[in-house]
């Protein structure tokens, strides 16, 4: 007979207070966002339509420093969450698209999502570095970092998935797009 924890550990990662008709839909949620990729514009499909001539540079600057500054550093300005942006201007911008709208194509270990179910039941998502002193730090989708003693992770699951927000692109609208990969590649 498996525990609990064992059979909550082959499902998603949940606390054990999720009820399991709330565990069902938070499943099915998943199920169903892991078949609707082919319904959507692949990132070279959006970039072939965008309109170079009209991106504008202020507006990707101000994108930039709005979207991408919390967890990325660009000419030494912004945060260090996600990998240096500094590189941007040799990737081109349809493999910087990519990278953009389909965060989750080519994720790099060091950036992948680790999700730690925590001795008090609770669930902390993020990149997760492990620290000398016997802690780990976690660093969420919102850029805050948490400490907290390695002992108190009772189990660890990393993911093949960025804590880059794969919906990222919905944000944007075509102008704003080629603007934002016209300043990374153009600086």
């Amino acid at each position: 007979v498996l525990s609990p924890l064992c059979m909550r550990l082959n499902k998603a990662l949940l606390p054990a207070a999720v009820s399991d008709k709330t565990q069902q839909y938070l499943q099915d949620q998943i199920d169903q966002a892991h078949k609707s990729p082919e319904t959507q514009l692949t990132s070279a499909d959006r970039v072939g339509k965008l309109n170079w001539d009209k991106a504008d540079h202020e507006l990707g600057q101000k994108l930039q420093q709005q979207h991408c500054a919390p967890c990325h550093q660009l000419r030494g300005q912004g945060t260090l969450v996600g990998p240096q942006l500094d590189g941007a201007i040799v990737r081109g911008p349809q493999r910087l698209a990519e990278d953009v709208l389909e965060p989750n194509t080519n994720v790099d270990k060091a950036f992948r999502i680790t999700a730690l179910l925590l001795d008090d039941d609770t669930v902390l998502t993020g990149l997760v570095r492990d620290v000398e002193d016997g802690s780990v730090m976690v660093t969420g989708q919102d850029g805050k970092v948490r400490q907290l003693p390695a002992s108190r992770v009772v189990e660890r699951r990393e993911s093949e998935q960025s804590l880059m927000p794969a919906n990222f692109g919905e944000l944007l609208d075509d102008h704003q797009l080629a603007s934002l990969l016209k300043y990374l590649t153009n600086p």
